[in-house]
């Protein structure tokens, strides 16, 4: 028996998986955020009604400035300009005096002139301050608002630069006084400051008001010519005017009768005491001399054991 023809299985064709087409993601559109328009909405800070500055604030010194809503926006401006600043802002322009001497106050000034205290160098402290100028230097100094510290150190070394600035004047001068002390002691012996006082006082005399700038020249002249100046007038004040003459004709000398000198010169100082018409300082120059004679007859007559008071 023949087996009949089986025909082969053939397995059915699948065909190949294709994936899904997937669609790419697209993300979502935002609308870009539109920020609102700078500054709030309040109708008041854009002019459509009347201005009025709060009463809480409207007592504050930044307030006073504030007389709308553009200079309200222009204050706030500057605000925003300052901050984040470190230190102390100087006053803006326009500022009050008020706002300013707040400001110099903040940077050390003193609240008054009284603030400043002035310290003496140390090559002037023997001599006393000038109360009157240190006052008119600090209000010059509160004026600009100059701190305490700074003021101070500033007129400190200030002294310095002017002490030693003339110091070569003041040098001068001195050696010129020594100078002339010196001179004159020599030239007129011990009254000689007497003797000058009188040439002064009769230089001026002689002047007058008038021509009182001429006599105040004596005081720039040189010490040499000065004297000289002085000696020749004493020589033809003497020789011609006599008033310089104690002793007057006739009368003996200290080394002669010692006490008739002594009557002669007791009764020419009674005259010269009771002479109104004497210029004064003529009569103390008289008097002195006459004491000074007197004294040089008493010397010698003690010695020689005479008494000048004995009644006869």
């Amino acid at each position: 028996m023949v087996d009949p023809i089986v025909p082969p299985v053939v397995p059915p064709v699948v065909p190949p998986v294709v994936p899904p087409v997937v669609p790419p993601v697209v993300p979502p559109v935002i609308p870009p955020v539109v920020p609102p328009a700078p500054g709030p909405t309040d109708p008041r800070l854009l002019g459509g009604l009347t201005f009025k500055v709060p009463d809480q604030y409207a007592s504050e010194p930044w307030a006073k400035s504030i007389t709308d809503p553009t200079a309200l926006w222009k204050e706030f401006a500057n605000a925003q300009t300052l901050i984040g600043k470190k230190g102390i802002i100087p006053p803006v322009e326009g500022a009050t005096p008020e706002e300013i001497r707040s400001f110099h106050t903040r940077q050390g000034c003193p609240e008054n002139v009284e603030g400043y205290e002035f310290r003496t160098i140390d090559a002037l402290k023997e001599n006393k301050r000038n109360a009157e100028m240190d006052n008119k230097l600090k209000n010059v100094l509160y004026k600009h608002g100059v701190s305490k510290a700074v003021g101070e150190a500033v007129m400190h070394d200030l002294e310095i630069v002017l002490h030693d600035a003339t110091k070569p004047r003041r040098d001068q001068k001195a050696a010129l006084e020594t100078g002339w002390t010196e001179l004159k002691t020599k030239t007129f012996g011990a009254d000689a400051d007497v003797v000058t006082n009188n040439f002064k006082s009769v230089i001026a005399e002689s002047l007058g008001e008038n021509n009182k700038h001429l006599s105040a020249k004596l005081n720039s002249m040189d010490n040499e010519s000065l004297a000289t100046l002085m000696i020749f007038s004493k020589t033809i004040h003497d020789a011609f005017v006599g008033e310089s003459r104690i002793t007057p004709p006739g009368t003996p000398s200290p080394d002669g009768d010692l006490q008739s000198s002594f009557n002669a010169l007791s009764k020419e100082k009674l005259q010269v005491k009771q002479d109104n018409n004497m210029n004064k300082s003529v009569k103390d120059q008289k008097l002195r001399e006459i004491n000074k004679k007197m004294l040089e007859i008493g010397t010698k007559a003690s010695e020689k054991k005479i008494d000048l008071f004995k009644v006869n």
